[in-house]
């Protein structure tokens, strides 16, 4: 041949261990399985071939040198992996044209292409397809899949189907080493409505789904089924049972199913006659359902020998006219009417056409209103009246409403002091159940006179409408009250000083105690002058602490007896008698 060049196969050293490690693998799975570690297993081999470029100085330019690498594997848990290149650096790589193929050819001359390779031979038989001189074309996009498709490990990147290398562009020039980084997750399922399937007898229904992605990919799920009637049968119609399916699968929904499946029952005839003046027949006794009706064969006696209907003999009425009846307000009325003594029946007319059947409902008159009056017993500040409404007519009490009891009758103020103007307390009536009651309406005030000076005071009120009787307060007017100007303290007392009262004022009173409260060794002094404005208190305990405080008085007559009306005591102020 005039081209000289070296072909590659499995029997080139470069494989030896590739061999190696497959007999390894495979003596560790017998190994295993005659120690009866495992049951079974299995073993495969990939292999991958690629170019990588390198510059020949023999030749002075770049050229293709093959790598190779293999993985054994096996289906437990061991795997071995291994990769080895061919370093050939006296030969090339050329597109042979005859044969169709690349081949390697030595670089000037003939040359080994492995350490141990023989050379005897220029030309080996090959059998591995050398790679096509237009290899990652086309290249194409793997799409991912559903997430129980095979095909699981679905990249988004350009995929070459000759060389099963992966790149990151279309046209091959940038290889993705690591095929993890470029994994996209799969789509799951995208699932359609499931469809669902009775079997003949309603006892069994089936759902289908389908996934719109792949219509290969299927879920079915098995309901379970419980019947129950839920249209009896009649005598004519067909009952019905409604079939419910229950799934256990959350996508499956719950299916119902009615069939008429139950037979009709048919009549079922009574064995007794029904009849009237006509004729006789036989009823259903599940329905209204009736036979022919039959003409009746009457005897001798006018009774029918098939059913034992009795003909009737015609009837002459005798009428008598009972009398209407008035209402009134306590018994409803009656229309008149007519009895006929003979056969005991009702009319409405005296010639018997018109029969009552039913006396109780027919002709009533209702009852007349009540006529309708009222007596009022009047509330009292001590006890509740009331308003009875009753009826003239038949005296009968209609209905009674309590009327409580003025209970609370106040002055909301009964203590006032003088300021020369004429003083007016408000007066508060309330019933017992706290409602309050209104002036002039419930009751009427009337003051007493000289209501501006120092004294006691009377409030008459007066009840009136649905209240009567009198109740009479008193309210008080006091004197101005006056305050201590000074205390000077002595040997066993001190004197006490206060301002003067002028108007509505008879005299003054000092109080001495040794607390604050003054309830102990509690002493008063009484100043009977209003012009008085000092007093000596003597006869005190040396060196003791006194509490003083002083008020004024008036003395005025009520119903004829002289009583004094006191103001508010003063603020107290202490003072300490000397040794």
């Amino acid at each position: 041949m005039n081209k000289q060049y070296l072909m590659l196969n499995l029997e080139s050293d470069t494989f030896k261990g590739m061999k190696a490690d497959f007999d390894e693998l495979l003596q560790q799975l017998l190994e295993k399985l005659f120690a009866g570690r495992i049951a079974d297993g299995s073993i495969s081999m990939k292999l991958s071939v690629s170019l990588t470029e390198t510059y020949s100085e023999t030749m002075g330019k770049d050229i293709a040198v093959p790598l190779f690498k293999h993985k054994v594997t096996a289906n437990y848990t061991e795997k071995l992996e291994n990769a080895g290149a061919v370093s050939l650096p006296n030969t090339y790589l050329e597109y042979d044209e005859d044969l169709g193929e690349f081949v390697l050819k030595p670089c000037g001359g003939e040359q080994d292409m492995f350490a141990e390779q023989e050379t005897e031979a220029n030309e080996v038989t090959v059998d591995v397809k050398a790679i096509p001189q237009d290899c990652h074309r086309p290249l194409q996009v793997r799409d991912p899949m559903c997430n129980d498709c095979a095909n699981r490990d679905t990249s988004a990147c350009d995929h070459c189907d000759g060389c099963d290398k992966w790149f990151e562009d279309a046209t091959g020039s940038v290889e993705i080493t690591d095929k993890t980084s470029v994994e996209i997750a799969p789509l799951n399922h995208d699932w359609n409505a499931p469809a669902y399937t009775w079997n003949a007898d309603n006892t069994v229904c089936t759902a289908t789904r389908t996934c719109k992605r792949d219509a290969a990919h299927k879920k079915t799920a098995t309901a379970t089924v419980t019947s129950a009637q839920t249209k009896a049968p009649t005598c004519t119609a067909k009952g019905e049972t409604t079939y419910t399916a229950a799934f256990t699968e959350a996508w499956a929904n719950t299916q119902t199913k009615t069939v008429d499946n139950i037979a009709a029952l048919g009549h079922d005839w009574s064995t007794a006659w029904t009849g009237d003046s006509t004729g006789h027949w036989h009823k259903c006794t599940r329905c209204d359902a009736t036979t022919t009706k039959a003409a009746h064969d009457y005897g001798s006696d006018n009774v029918c020998d098939t059913c034992g209907y009795n003909k009737t003999v015609p009837h002459t009425h005798n009428l008598t006219l009972v009398a209407a009846k008035a209402a009134t307000c306590t018994e409803g009325g009656k229309e008149a009417y007519y009895k006929c003594e003979g056969c005991g029946k009702f009319y409405e007319d005296v010639l018997g056409t018109k029969e009552i059947t039913d006396l109780a409902s027919w002709g009533n008159i209702a009852k007349i209103a009540h006529t309708t009056k009222q007596t009022v017993t009047k509330a009292t500040p001590t006890a509740n009246g009331k308003i009875v409404n009753y009826c003239s007519v038949c005296k009968k009490t209609l209905s009674t409403t309590v009327i409580p009891k003025a209970s609370s009758i106040k002055l909301k103020a009964t203590s006032l002091t003088y300021n020369g103007k004429v003083r007016t307390p408000k007066v508060i009536v309330k019933d017992r159940t706290g409602k309050t009651l209104v002036k002039n309406t419930d009751y009427t005030v009337s003051y007493a006179k000289g209501r501006k000076y120092v004294g006691k005071y009377a409030v008459k009120i007066t009840f009136k409408g649905k209240y009567s009787g009198t109740k009479t307060l008193y309210f008080t007017i006091k004197p101005k009250a006056t305050s201590i100007s000074s205390l000077k303290a002595g040997s066993k007392k001190f004197t006490v000083k206060w301002k003067k009262q002028a108007t509505q004022t008879t005299g003054y009173q000092v109080q001495v105690a040794t607390n604050k409260k003054f309830k102990k060794n509690k002493k008063t002094v009484t100043i009977k002058k209003q012009k008085t404005t000092k007093t000596t208190v003597k006869k005190l305990k040396a060196k003791k602490k006194y509490y003083v405080r002083v008020r004024t008085y008036k003395t005025v007559k009520i119903n004829g007896k002289s009583i004094r009306i006191y103001s508010g005591w003063s603020k107290a102020k202490t003072v300490t008698t000397k040794k």
